[in-house]
């Protein structure tokens, strides 16, 4: 059932009219419901349009909007919100109002006028919609899901990871310019909060990226990528914001935490290093068998280490009729337990495909004789952004690292920080795909040196790189972290 409210008479002029909030077009105020939306853009014809389409769950941290509709109300009359719990599940108190961060503190109310568009700006302060009328009877909220302080983020995250699958929700309240009233969504349209980390990319034309900018070359250019931490959660989702803003879920996937490994070594001659603990199966690809070593000790150290990724080192050998030889793996600060990288693993599958024409958002990519699988959460938000740059369908990737952290037979892919791809078919989409890896922070890129791969752009040769392109030391310090 609707809440409203007639408001009092606004005060009158001398000539009798009306006085104005902004333009009075009545005096009755009537809200017809409050909910969060997303934002959906579209492109016809050279004209471009944007609706609020109704949401129900959202991740904590994230931007979100509130849009109250509102009928026989003043134009430009003002609607102040609140955010409130609708259980005790997100922050221990039912009905409780919610501070969230304005970009500099909490805040715990946000007041827009009635058809005023301002949260619909992009960074240069224009909203150039061609259908901005039809929100003339509509408050519009850009809000922040989260508390301006990390700490109370994690009381917000850890209740709701303590709620399982019946997850916290949020209403929203309402009071007007000339008469309070209070109208909660708890019932009709509640959102659930649920927890996730994330990553989000934009693309590089995208003027709705608010993200911190930096010099490139000379050029100063947006930061691309941005992360909000979660630690009650091993669920990572992806998304990305095309052109014109829209955003598109690219997948999720799980993250673990294992110890960090130094670049691996080659290992001299042809039998593998006596000492080892233990020895299993490889997981896969060029590599066939992985041995397991304490730290060097007096007398020796023989213990058993579960997971086996706690091993001081860890060598490898090739699978039969490989050339690769002995690689060894040790950890890079032995004595640090807690020097840890985090691992996600990568989709087998990927075939993301949305949209068309220069709106288009398509990331798949193919493996080829890997099992690498697993890679550094922020250099796979980088290969994502690059991936959906170039635009193509025929991307192979022959590996980053595995689940352990190790690499074979790379040396330099240990800890998921470099992606593997083989090279396209000629030199002007092969520079094509360097540069969007650069775009996205790959500070490094590596190739061989037959052919027209002498003639890339951009990197640096390196022998045993004639069949694929090598993007390594991704730069982790322009992801914008959100919620530090």
């Amino acid at each position: 059932m609707n809440s409203f409210t007639t408001s009092p008479t606004p005060p009158s002029t001398d000539d009798g009219a009306i006085s104005s909030i902004g333009s009075i077009a009545a005096c009755q105020v009537l809200a017809l419901r409050a909910y969060f939306a997303t934002k959906v853009v579209t492109e016809t014809d050279g004209t471009t349009t944007v609706r609020l389409d109704r949401i129900y769950t959202h991740v904590l941290g994230r931007v979100v909007y509130v849009v109250v509709e509102c009928t026989y109300v003043w134009h430009g009359a003002s609607v102040t919100i609140k955010l409130r719990t609708n259980d005790e599940r997100l922050t221990g108190v039912s009905q409780q109002v919610l501070r969230v961060t304005d970009g500099t503190a909490d805040v715990e109310s946000f007041t827009a006028r009635v058809g005023e568009t301002s949260a619909l700006n992009d960074n240069t302060g224009a909203c150039a919609y061609n259908n901005l009328v039809e929100f003339n009877n509509k408050a519009i909220f850009k809000l922040t899901l989260r508390p301006h302080a990390r700490a109370e983020f994690d009381v917000w995250a850890e209740h709701i990871q303590d709620a399982g699958r019946n997850l916290p929700s949020i209403g929203i309240e309402l009071s007007c310019a000339w008469e309070s009233f209070s109208f909660t969504n708890a019932v009709e349209f509640p959102l659930t909060i649920e927890n996730k980390k994330v990553y989000e990319i934009h693309h590089r034309d995208n003027t709705y990226n608010f993200l911190p900018t930096y010099t490139d070359s000379g050029r100063t250019v947006r930061k691309k990528i941005s992360h909000i931490e979660n630690d009650f959660t091993d669920r990572v989702k992806y998304y990305f914001f095309n052109r014109i803003d829209n955003c598109h879920e690219i997948c999720e996937v799980p993250q673990t935490s294992v110890r960090r490994r130094a670049n691996g070594q080659t290992v001299t001659g042809t039998a593998v290093p006596a000492g080892h603990i233990e020895s299993h199966a490889a997981p896969g690809g060029d590599a066939d068998t992985n041995y397991y070593y304490n730290q060097p000790a007096t007398p020796p150290d023989m213990t058993t280490k579960d997971p086996r990724w706690l091993y001081f080192g860890i060598v490898t050998t090739g699978k039969p009729g490989t050339t690769y030889g002995i690689k060894r793996y040790d950890l890079a600060s032995p004595n640090n337990p807690l020097d840890m990288v985090d691992l996600v693993q990568m989709p087998n599958d990927l075939n993301y495909d949305a949209e068309t024409g220069t709106n288009r958002v398509w990331a798949t990519f193919a493996y080829e004789n890997t099992e690498r699988r697993s890679c550094n959460p922020g250099c796979f938000a980088g290969f994502l952004g690059a991936l959906i740059q170039l635009g193509r369908g025929d991307i192979v990737c022959t590996g980053m690292c595995f689940d352990d952290a190790t690499s074979y037979p790379s040396v330099t892919h240990p800890n998921g920080d470099s992606a593997d791809t083989l090279y396209l078919t000629t030199q002007a989409d092969e520079q094509l795909k360097v540069n969007a890896l650069r775009d996205h922070y790959f500070a490094r890129i590596r190739r061989g040196s037959s052919g027209w791969k002498g003639g890339l752009q951009h990197t640096v040769y390196t022998p045993f790189h004639e069949d694929h392109l090598h993007a390594e030391d991704f730069d982790v310090a322009r992801v914008v972290v959100l919620n530090p």
